[in-house]
């Protein structure tokens, strides 16, 4: 059997004839398992101070007492002025259900989206 060799010369030749043989490099979007890279401009996640927190859940939980006060509140109202006047009654309903609806949704943030977020603290 026959061995060919050749020199550094002959292979950059060789290289260079074949130029228009090879295919240029496919270009891949980079794309790590965990870490999304293709998020069209929005932030992965959002990072805040601990007292930015407090404060905006403060605000939540206080809303969330008094719109349930004021619900009920409502509710009694709109019960009461059912013997006197329908249409009052009919206003303190809506208003009632209102304000429970923005109890429900501040209820629900607070207590089951805020539960279920992850909270990573540095120190």
């Amino acid at each position: 059997m026959a061995v060919m060799t050749t020199n550094l010369a002959e292979l950059k030749k060789m290289v260079s004839e074949k130029q228009g043989d090879f295919q240029p490099a496919k270009k891949w979007d980079y794309a790590p398992m965990f870490v999304p890279v293709q998020t069209e401009g929005r932030p992965v996640l959002r990072v805040e101070r601990r007292q930015d927190f407090m404060d905006r859940s403060l605000g939540q939980w206080r809303t969330k007492i008094v719109a349930r006060v004021g619900g009920i509140a409502l509710g009694v109202a709109a019960l009461a002025l059912l013997a006197f006047n329908v249409f009052l009654a009919a206003g303190a309903a809506l208003a009632a259900g209102w304000v429970y609806g923005a109890y429900k949704r501040e209820s629900f943030f607070f207590d089951i989206v805020n539960k279920r977020r992850e909270i990573m603290e540095g120190t």
